[in-house]
């Protein structure tokens, strides 16, 4: 299959995955001249694409609001807002590693880790922002994931247009 076909195969079960969202899977449209199976992992692909753009979304959402809460208060805080606040954090960063592509997972996965380790020690210190920072371990981890965290900064935004 030549680039063209291919760019117009891609564009077109783009849109229809697209267009699917918020419903059932659409049906994979047949496209002539190209084998169903290689239109069905053209699919598979955009739509773990746009899978994982949307964690990524989700995230970047739920560590804004983090970072609110965060900025709004000081130490000690109630642990039912802590956890508030902590669990939609901690359940994107698991969407967004689990539907994040293979060669992008080491570097999420490493991020996670520094985010757990900071968030974790907010979380013991009621919300103390200071301490999340300054904690040694917290910062080892942060510093090992630096390279990683630029990396995904530059994905997101050449994939999927999100500014982390």
């Amino acid at each position: 299959m030549g680039r063209t076909s291919r760019i117009a195969l891609i564009a077109l079960v783009a849109a229809t995955v697209l267009t699917g969202c918020g419903g059932d899977a659409p049906d994979v449209p047949e496209i002539e001249g190209v084998p169903q199976e290689q239109v069905e992992e053209v699919t598979e692909q955009v739509e773990a694409a746009a899978n994982f753009c949307e964690a990524a979304e989700s995230h970047i959402q739920a560590g804004a609001a983090f970072n609110e809460f965060a900025r709004a208060g000081e130490a000690p805080r109630p642990a039912e807002e802590i956890q508030a606040v902590l669990e939609p954090l901690r359940a994107s960063t698991t969407q967004m590693v689990e539907s994040a592509p293979e060669e992008q997972r080491a570097d999420l996965e490493l991020i996670a880790a520094a985010q757990e380790a900071s968030l974790s020690v907010y979380e013991a210190t009621g919300g103390d922002a200071t301490a999340a920072l300054s904690d040694p371990t917290s910062v080892q981890k942060a510093q090992e994931a630096a390279e990683a965290d630029a990396r995904i900064r530059q994905y997101l935004l050449a994939r999927c247009r999100l500014a982390a």
